[in-house]
């Protein structure tokens, strides 16, 4: 009788035990795919600011050949 009731509570907590493993799992999923698209809006970010940057570059390029054009005009 007790050997039956010791057996019970094992099953009891084995029970106990998968749905913990279960929810971890899950939980652990739902982390991997959130550092996943995290991962990707940040290469998104990285992207998007070397493309600011060049075109702050071209832009400062495109000043200084008006700059030179003007002082061509000018002195012309």
């Amino acid at each position: 009788n007790e050997i039956n009731a010791g057996k019970k509570e094992l099953e009891k907590g084995l029970s106990q035990f998968n749905k913990a493993q279960k929810k971890l799992d899950k939980g652990w999923n739902e982390y991997n795919s959130g550092k996943k698209e995290f991962d990707a809006g940040a290469a998104q970010l990285e992207a998007a600011k070397n493309q600011l940057s060049q075109g702050k570059q071209k832009i400062e390029e495109g000043k200084k050949q008006l700059d030179a054009q003007q002082q061509q005009i000018t002195e012309g």
